[in-house]
């Protein structure tokens, strides 16, 4: 399921939760592979986590979640 619902986030806040979450990259690595500011990272993983909560939701309860 979790494989699917991040599958679902839209780029680039997919890459950056990937690279800084599950690849457990730094802040640092991050930004310089994604040519980002740290401020703008912290903003894309933002978006990310709020996306995926709302499609884990959906997909564990059955539910449109918003």
């Amino acid at each position: 399921v979790f494989e699917k619902c991040i599958a679902q986030v839209k780029d680039p806040a997919r890459q950056a939760f990937v690279l800084r979450v599950l690849e457990d990259q730094t802040t640092e690595e991050v930004c310089k592979v994604m040519d980002v500011t740290p401020n703008y990272l912290w903003v894309l993983l933002h978006r990310a986590r709020e996306q995926l909560k709302v499609l884990l939701e959906s997909n564990w309860t059955g539910k449109d979640a918003k």
